[in-house]
């Protein structure tokens, strides 16, 4: 990964697991989660792929570029 997460607070992925199979883009969400435990960091996450929604612990809803809802997800970011 080619960012120096040591010097942020925030990390923003836009899409990271478009175009990749379920298994690499599970491995890639989890060197996210990771890197987000191991550096105290936060991390946003834009995506279509529900496949990783389980990696969140909120997840807002956008309709026009606008936030229509937020709600937690009732799962730990372990």
């Amino acid at each position: 990964m080619s960012t120096k997460a040591g010097e942020v607070q925030l990390i923003v992925c836009d899409e990271p697991t478009s175009s990749l199979d379920h298994e690499t883009g599970q491995q890639i969400m989890e060197l996210l989660r990771s890197l987000v435990k191991q550096e105290n960091k936060t991390l946003v996450v834009v995506t279509h792929d529900n496949r990783i929604f389980r990696f969140a612990d909120r997840m807002a809803y956008m309709d026009d570029g606008r936030i229509i809802k937020i709600e937690s997800s009732n799962r730990d970011f372990k």
